[in-house]
């Protein structure tokens, strides 16, 4: 179930009310968030520490009010966020 979740939230930031005060990095890290990737492997792919990564996902708990990780990955689910053309695009610049 995390799986398809994962996957379609991969492929699902169209309206969601806090589109624009997600950052640049905020996204990145929600990005990894949606592949599945850890905190220690989404610091390694974007070249940050695991505690800057945990901030920024503690930032996108707030942000996207979500109690957890997994909550993180319903709202892009029920918000239909898009990150698979947009992110992609950001990773690459890295």
């Amino acid at each position: 179930m995390m799986v398809l979740l994962l996957h379609r939230q991969s492929n699902a930031l169209k309206n969601i009310p806090m589109k624009k005060s997600i950052t640049f990095r905020e996204r990145q890290v929600l990005q990894c968030l949606a592949e599945g990737l850890t905190s220690k492997e989404t610091a390694k792919k974007l070249f940050l520490s695991q505690d800057t990564i945990k901030t920024y996902r503690s930032r996108l708990l707030i942000k996207l009010q979500a109690k957890n990780a997994f909550q993180l990955g319903m709202k892009c689910v029920n918000f239909e966020i898009n990150l698979s053309n947009e992110s992609e695009q950001l990773l690459k610049v890295v």
